[in-house]
């Protein structure tokens, strides 16, 4: 069973503690959750997040102090529909995508997670994969403008804080390879933070068996 993108939704919160996407559709066979976070702050943390009442686990969590920003990625295997809550020990601004995916492994559902950080309009990092997996980048930079995804992905969301220090977070996918890279290319420079991660597929249960009948022996 290939790995399917399902749906995804950004959304931008106004300073607070706690932020709330609703009732988010989790639908499809072998479904993966990730919930990425974007925070302009270099010392605050998310303590939690949980997708209609189960705690996701933290995935990733990278910061990028000089440009006081920070991202999370949380994940989650076979969610079912409902709210997702994050909540943080700071209240700050902050951005939230939440996104599903479909034929995703139930168990070891992810690869080696890469990261980088710069000071450029072109973010990017390699990410080692396969041929039959899907990477999924999350990526900030702090101006106001929107993102364009590199050649081979396919761009699924944004979401932009636009009150005091303005940041923007997007994600992106793109087919497994043993190497890919992901790219952006963002009007404004200045610091960015990426973070690239497979999905592994789940195994086909429609396995066929071959047999062979050969000559039968000689009584």
């Amino acid at each position: 069973m290939p790995i399917a993108f399902g749906a995804a939704t950004g959304q931008e919160f106004a300073a607070a503690t706690s932020y709330t996407v609703s009732a988010v559709t989790a639908s499809g066979t072998n479904k993966y959750a990730l919930v990425m976070v974007g925070l302009r702050t270099n010392t605050g943390d998310i303590s939690g997040v949980t997708f209609n009442g189960v705690a996701m686990t933290e995935l990733q969590q990278l910061n990028k102090s000089a440009s006081t920003m920070t991202i999370w990625l949380f994940g989650l295997a076979n969610p079912t529909t409902g709210d997702v809550v994050i909540t943080g020990d700071t209240s700050l601004a902050a951005e939230v995508i939440v996104s599903i995916y479909t034929g995703v492994a139930q168990t070891g559902s992810t690869g080696i997670i890469a990261t980088a950080t710069g000071d450029s309009t072109t973010p990017s990092v390699a990410v080692t994969s396969a041929t039959d997996e899907l990477v999924v980048d999350i990526v900030g930079w702090n101006a106001g403008d929107d993102g364009t995804a590199g050649a081979g992905q396919t761009k699924r969301s944004e979401a932009f804080i636009g009150t005091g220090a303005s940041m923007d977070v997007a994600t992106s996918d793109e087919a497994g390879a043993a190497s890919v890279t992901m790219s952006w290319v963002v009007t404004a420079g200045g610091g960015w933070l990426i973070i690239g991660i497979p999905l592994k597929p789940a195994s086909d249960s429609n396995t066929a068996f071959l047999t062979f009948f050969g000559p039968q022996p000689q009584q």
